[in-house]
């Protein structure tokens, strides 16, 4: 049986049994006095008795290479399309606070504008011609139903 020394077998040990990520060809390879010795490359007067223990070719490699790059452009449009998804609906939620502003800002002058036309017995209005006049009864009446619309259009919840 052939002689093992302490440092070999551990570092043999080590290689194999960690779980390394790293990987590169481990070799065993006899000498001329019978001892077994491993290591990641072999000496070239000793290529006839290596044997190649672990280790990856380039080709696996470079589909181990290719299976990250790809699971990395997937999770990396995975998140755009995320960070997409939260910017519209930030700008959806921004959009709904405006126009819910802009309602009860509408609400507030239509009952202010409906409590002046019912307080008030003659409304005065700039003209197209841009002289004041008076509104009739009918207009004034108009008037009011079109502000109640508008009540119940913009201070609906």
């Amino acid at each position: 049986m052939a002689k093992y020394s302490f440092i070999t077998i551990a570092a043999f040990s080590l290689a194999i049994f960690t779980g390394s990520t790293v990987e590169a060809d481990i070799y065993r390879w006899t000498d001329s006095h019978g001892e077994t010795h491993y290591g990641d490359k072999a000496p070239a007067e000793y290529k006839t008795t290596t044997t190649k223990l672990k280790g990856s070719s380039t080709r696996a490699s470079t589909q181990k290479t290719s299976a990250s790059a790809k699971t990395l452009k997937s999770r990396l449009a995975q998140l755009n399309e995320s960070k997409a998804q939260q910017k519209e609906e930030q700008l959806k939620t921004k959009k709904e606070r405006t126009m819910k502003a802009h309602r009860t800002k509408n609400c507030v002058l239509a009952k202010e504008n409906l409590k002046t036309m019912q307080e008030r017995a003659r409304i005065r209005v700039k003209g197209k011609d841009g002289e004041y006049r008076m509104l009739s009864h009918e207009e004034k009446t108009r008037k009011e139903t079109e502000l109640k619309k508008q009540i119940k259009e913009f201070c609906a919840k």
